[in-house]
Formats: C-alpha cells, sequence, structure tokens
C-alpha cells in the first residue's frame, strides 16, 4: 500500500495537536510494553534509549543496518522480523498474537 500508512500518523498526531510550534507537544505517556525498531535513514536514528522512554515503556529497541523512515516499504522483511520478534515473545511484549 505504499508510505499511506506511515503518513497517516502524522494526520493523526497533527489534528490530535501532538505537534507544536517547536516540540511535539504533551502526548500521553505509553504505559504498555512497547519496541522500536530504528533505520539508518531516518530521523531518530540512534536516538538515546532514554529518550525514546520519556514517551513510552520502551522494553526492546532493535537498531537496523539498512532502510529508512518508510521501513516497510524500503526493507519489509527486517521490519517484519522485528515485529515477529516482539509479537512471538509474549514475556516481553505481553501478548501471544505470533506464539506457538
Amino acid at each position: 500500500q505504499g508510505p499511506y500508512g506511515g503518513m497517516r500518523f502524522y494526520k493523526e498526531v497533527l489534528n490530535d495537536g501532538g505537534f507544536s510550534l517547536l516540540d511535539f507537544g504533551t502526548l500521553p505517556l505509553v504505559e504498555v510494553p512497547v519496541a522500536i525498531s530504528q533505520f539508518p535513514y531516518d530521523i531518530c536514528y540512534r536516538m538515546p534509549l532514554d529518550w525514546a522512554k520519556r514517551g513510552g515503556n520502551v522494553v526492546k529497541r532493535t537498531v537496523n543496518h539498512h532502510g529508512g523512515h518508510f521501513a516497510a516499504y524500503e526493507v519489509p522483511g527486517l521490519l517484519l522480523n522485528d515485529i515477529w520478534s516482539w509479537f512471538g515473545d509474549k514475556e516481553v511484549s505481553g501478548t501471544s498474537v505470533f506464539g506457538h
């Protein structure tokens, strides 16, 4: 489906007031366990983990060596492995979506 899903995020955040002038506003803290995948051609590549934790309960981070902002389009296999790894570990993610 191309980059539509990724772009919709920005539209929704803008509509909810998440972007304000020079910062990202005051979005609520995400308390459920969160995993992040970082890609070298994205703005937040190598963001310090303590910065990422300011927005949510980040319990897993994967730093990839290929891909960019539209990873689902550019390197879908890498992103898919991260998603399977996250949801497949029901201890860490708190789910059993892909568990056996």
